[in-house]
């Protein structure tokens, strides 16, 4: 008999055990999208969005629910070779905020089966591409697998029950199905947002002698109403983001997206601007070889001429594209380009576009500001007045830093005199504006504006007072590097709403 009800107990203990075992499962692992912004020197990662098996209850705050780390491997180069400077150890990313979503998007808290983790994009280690060199050639290099995230719930989240019927009345479900902290958290994909929705192209001019191809990078609105029509923002890059062409000659695909990914440039037209709109980021192919006269980058006439032939293939393509409202912005290279533009004697190339942004450009040659001697400032001076300004009769705003120590100051301040008649420039190289065209003057800025002498056009300047540099942070600056004043321009919401504002004349 004991034999027997221990047999029992036994069996008893066996099956219990048994079925603890099975109804315990494994941790559930979800999946979760990885979203970057393109910001001012590249795309940073600012948010998760991990999706989940039903309905979360509607949770404006579960910032401290979650804990990420993020570790960035070293990339290779386009060579293969490791990017030691690459490499991020691993570390926590600081969430600024925390909710339930109905949709994978930043930014519209609502039940659904997504959290949204934003987090700081300044972080040291948000970068989803890295942007540097190794060495002397720019790398523009998607972290892709070498981006490794890590998440984990730091307590339990509830699923959502709806209210059962009980006759007339309604009652909480009575059971609680909750996702329990043990659950594991897989990367799935990657996005940028607005930058992933841009098409890569090459264009072709057979009968161009040496360089017969362009890169490009192009944006339609994914909703377009039957007879609607809306500008197209041409943006010009700067020379760090040029193709490799030394080493990649015949893939002008290998780093097309680099002008589109490594500043606001391209991005902050649909993502600030007033009107839905066309975007196009071309880049440039050869960047230091010279045409018959001795020109190179976006004004040797090779390259200008794929680039204008690439603007007009993409109006002829898109019916909507509004002819009267082409606008064109470029930095630092791609200022000289739109200034050799737009002082062309040609009309159809210099009046082709409705206005220009330039930012830390010249019309001639780069002048590095440094320490000039008296003699060699007076030259640059003499140089920069030099240039022939009578064709440029559309409206232009520049941007400048007043020491920028790659383009010297003087590219914005001389032209800006000349085209206006409203200021002087002296042998310091100081601007004298005339009474009325200094509109705003402040710690950080300083703004003109007057009508072109001679086109009866706006002609605007905004000179930042960066200065020694003390000043970057305030003025919206992430690099204390007085060239880059587009990464204050390009988020100048009044800037882009003049630009959206101007129109070509029939």
């Amino acid at each position: 008999m004991k034999k027997t009800l221990i047999l029992f107990f036994v069996i008893i203990v066996i099956s219990a055990v048994s079925n603890q075992s099975q109804g315990a499962a494994a941790p559930t692992v979800f999946p979760y999208t990885v979203i970057s912004v393109v910001k001012e020197a590249n795309p940073r990662v600012v948010a998760l969005a991990i999706e989940f098996e039903k309905d979360l209850p509607i949770n404006w705050k579960l910032d401290n629910a979650f804990q990420v780390t993020a570790e960035l491997s070293p990339v290779k180069s386009y060579s293969g070779d490791l990017i030691a400077n690459s490499a991020i150890p691993r570390a926590r990313r600081t969430i600024t905020k925390a909710y339930t979503s109905r949709k994978a998007e930043i930014g519209k808290p609502s039940q659904g089966k997504f959290v949204i983790i934003e987090m700081d994009p300044e972080d040291y280690n948000a970068s989803s591409w890295y942007f540097g060199f190794n060495p002397g050639i720019r790398q523009a290099i998607d972290y892709k697998e070498n981006l490794r995230y890590e998440v984990k719930l730091l307590c339990e989240l509830n699923y959502f029950k709806p209210d059962v019927p009980a006759g007339k009345m309604m009652k909480p479900g009575s059971v609680i199905e909750t996702v329990k902290t043990d659950s594991t958290f897989e990367m799935k994909s990657t996005k940028i947002v607005n930058a992933d929705q841009f098409i890569q192209g090459i264009y072709t001019t057979p009968d161009n002698p040496t360089i017969k191809e362009i890169g490009y990078n192009f944006y339609k609105p994914t909703t377009l109403s039957e007879g609607e029509k809306l500008p197209l923002v041409v943006f010009l890059h700067g020379s760090g983001q040029s193709h490799d062409y030394l080493n990649f000659p015949g893939d002008l695909m290998v780093d097309v997206k680099s002008p589109l990914l490594a500043n606001q440039g391209g991005i902050t037209w649909i993502e600030n601007g007033p009107d839905k709109c066309f975007v196009l980021v071309p880049q440039m192919p050869a960047r230091d070889t010279k045409d018959a006269a001795g020109m190179m980058a976006w004004q040797n006439s090779e390259t200008r001429k794929l680039l204008l032939g690439l603007v007009n293939k993409v109006i002829a393509e898109n019916a909507a594209i509004d002819t009267k409202r082409l606008y064109i912005a470029g930095l630092s290279m791609g200022g000289v380009g739109i200034w050799g533009i737009i002082t062309d004697p040609n009309p159809a190339i210099s009046q082709k576009f409705a206005a220009a942004i330039i930012i830390s450009g010249m019309p001639k040659l780069f002048m590095p500001a440094s320490t000039d001697s008296p003699d060699q400032k007076k030259a640059k001076l003499a140089e920069a007045l030099a240039a022939d300004y009578s064709n440029v009769k559309i409206p232009v705003w520049l941007f400048h830093c007043d020491t920028d120590p790659v383009v010297n100051r003087l590219g914005a301040r001389v032209p800006f005199a000349t085209l206006t008649g409203k200021a002087t420039v002296n042998t310091n190289g100081d601007l004298v504006p005339a009474a009325g065209i200094l509109k705003k003057n402040t710690r950080l800025m300083k703004y003109y504006a007057a009508k072109g002498k001679t086109s009866g056009k706006e002609v605007r300047y905004t000179e930042y007072q960066f200065g020694d540099g003390t000043n970057f942070r305030d003025l919206g600056m992430v690099t204390p590097m007085g060239h880059n004043s587009w990464e204050i321009a390009f988020k100048d919401k009044e800037m882009i709403d003049w630009l959206f504002f101007q129109k070509k004349s029939r």
